[in-house]
């Protein structure tokens, strides 16, 4: 009887472990999805709230942003006050759109293997295709700053403009009598 005893002690005992581990596992568990779902609800936070500083800034455009664009490509130095603001605006925007894609991989949501300069590469190359955008980026205290990640990338990097203001009528505008036409 003794042995019995002895055996189904160690069954009871193993059996009050496995549980014990097993509720440990459960508390690590939920403790780590709380963790996830708060970093999860910081990230929309923070998503929403720079869409908003978007949308805030883009309402300064007013509808004339294609007329200040084609200005500022083609004849910089005949821009208005207010069209300044507006374009300062606009490149303000960009830079928001790049900062956005930066944070999203600071707070882990971006596919793994690919870096933040990828996505912000587009934003910040649509800026220097205007001349002001080069003088307006090169002379930012913010992206520019030696400490920042934006400076830091905008020094090393080779991001070129989307488009050159000297040729972009050209390629938008078909050449009916070429021969090459279809």
């Amino acid at each position: 009887m003794k042995f019995t005893d002895s055996k189904g002690r160690r069954i009871e005992i193993a059996i009050q472990l496995l549980t014990t581990i097993s509720v440990v596992v459960g508390v690590l568990l939920v403790v780590l999805e709380l963790k996830q779902t708060r970093e999860n609800a910081f990230n929309e936070i923070i998503q929403t709230r720079m869409d908003t500083v978007i949308q805030e800034t883009s309402l300064i455009y007013g509808a004339n942003l294609a007329g200040v664009l084609a200005k500022a490509c083609h004849r910089p130095m005949t821009l208005s006050e207010s069209e300044s603001l507006i374009l300062h605006n606009f490149f303000t925007v960009q830079m928001h759109h790049a900062t956005k894609v930066r944070w999203l991989e600071e707070l882990r949501a971006t596919p793994s293997g690919i870096e933040w300069q990828t996505f912000a590469a587009p934003f910040i190359s649509r800026i220097l295709s205007y001349p002001g955008g080069q003088t307006w980026l090169s002379g930012h205290p913010f992206y520019r700053n030696q400490e920042m990640d934006f400076g830091a990338f905008l020094r090393a990097s080779s991001v070129t403009p989307e488009y050159s203001c000297k040729d972009i009528k050209d390629r938008v505008t078909p050449n009916v009598g070429s021969p090459n036409a279809s």
